[in-house]
């Protein structure tokens, strides 16, 4: 946590303003392309209407660490943090109200299906639930004292919490009775994604979980809460989604030892994963069967990133890019004249590409990747948790430090000067 990453293409041009920068923005919502709030260190609240060309600071209750933040629509949400923390405005954040958690642990997780029915999840196991949009709330038995990161439900009956030590839980009667699911590691899961009507997670270890419920919705956009500084926003569901069943499929690998860095979908059959020892596994079923594909490095991989089913880089240490436009039967080695580790990728097209490194610079090419310019921010210690651009020329970055300290730049001449 303590950065933020684009979601869909609400975030076409980010500008940093006070009450964003300088701070740790843990917790990010879009309820569409344009309006979205983020949350973070000392209490700080930013609402922007505009996709994030502008940011306007509103006045929060608490200067305690915000983590989660949710929006039923343009006026109704709920922000949660440390110790217990609780809040909830009626008027698109203009005003925030304190409500009474009646704990004081971290609260990470926050999630309605409508203006009564919700949920937080946080640490040592925490779940609270209400039916009255928060005047009361009252614990659930999650069975675990482990901390729970995030929480999602399809109506006021079905949901499913995920978190650390590959906890995932699930319920079918409002969170009444909580019900672990074997996920076949004691590793914590890195993220969870969304895709038509199936759930992936995935950690350390290389484990990964499906999860699919009948009539899911495909207007429920991809949700990712990622341990590894990262959080996306998801898109307002709507406020009914039929579900008759929910079905789990654990999806075991053979016996690798890999920790997974990173994953990536293009359609809800096709993905890809990317992790130590150079090791790259696909699946072609959603995630039912994965297969080892050959990489031809043994450098740690970082990042991946697929133009379309068949096109596709891999990011690593030392300077190590690969390519594939195959869907990675075959994958050959592209030059970059570095030896500082990549990190994330972002290809325009199939022509036009920028990928970051781990001193704060940036390579750019404008041939598919066979040759590749450097450009130097002006950021640096600074690392790029995220690129991108909606143009040749204009574009976007999430920057972080070692310090927990954040920030949100762009550029409107390819890459080579930034600003906030």
């Amino acid at each position: 946590m303590g950065s933020i990453l684009h979601t869909t293409d609400g975030g076409k041009s980010w500008e940093t303003q006070r009450g964003v920068i300088g701070l740790p923005m843990y917790g990010v919502y879009f309820r569409n392309s344009k309006e979205g709030w983020v949350v973070g260190a000392l209490g700080t609240i930013a609402h922007t209407t505009d996709g994030g060309e502008t940011w306007s600071e509103q006045v929060s209750p608490s200067w305690q660490t915000l983590y989660g933040v949710y929006f039923l629509d343009s006026q109704e949400g709920w922000a949660v943090g440390w110790p217990g923390v609780i809040i909830h405005t009626i008027n698109g954040g203009l005003s925030w109200e304190k409500q009474d958690s009646g704990v004081y642990d971290e609260l990470y997780g926050v999630y309605f299906v409508d203006s009564k029915h919700g949920w937080v999840v946080g640490q040592l196991g925490n779940i609270l639930h209400t039916e009255d949009g928060g005047k009361t709330w009252v614990q659930q038995k999650s069975g675990t004292d482990l901390s729970l990161r995030k929480v999602h439900f399809a109506n006021t009956r079905v949901g499913l919490v995920a978190g650390d030590k590959g906890t995932l839980l699930v319920t079918s009667d409002a969170g009444k009775t909580w019900t672990k699911k074997d996920s076949g590691t004691e590793k914590d899961l890195y993220g969870i994604s969304f895709t038509g009507n199936s759930l992936f997670a995935v950690g350390e270890g290389g484990v990964t979980i499906k999860y699919t419920v009948d009539s899911l919705g495909s207007n429920v956009k991809d949700l990712v809460a990622s341990e590894k500084k990262t959080e996306i926003a998801e898109a307002t569901p709507e406020p009914e989604i039929p579900i008759e069943r929910d079905v789990w499929e654990i999806v075991r690998q053979p016996n690798w030892t890999t920790n997974f860095n990173d994953i990536y979908f293009i359609d809800e059959n096709n993905g890809w994963a990317v992790g130590s020892d150079g090791c790259i596994v696909s699946t072609i079923d959603g995630g039912k069967t994965w297969k080892q594909q050959v990489s031809g490095t043994t450098k740690t991989l970082r990042n991946i990133f697929f133009h379309d089913q068949n096109n596709g880089w891999v990011s690593g240490d030392n300077g190590t890019l690969l390519f594939t436009k195959d869907g990675g039967n075959t994958w050959t080695i592209q030059k970059t004249d570095t030896k500082d580790s990549l990190g994330r990728i972002f290809f325009l097209n199939m022509q036009n590409g920028w990928i970051a490194k781990d001193n704060g610079s940036l390579l750019r090419t404008t041939d598919g990747g066979k040759t590749w310019a450097n450009y130097e921010t002006g950021f640096t210690p600074r690392q790029f948790s995220d690129i991108y651009f909606t143009d040749a020329n204009n574009g976007l970055a999430v920057t972080s430090t070692s310090f927990g300290h954040s920030a949100i730049i762009q550029t409107n001449d390819g890459g080579r000067v930034w600003k906030p």
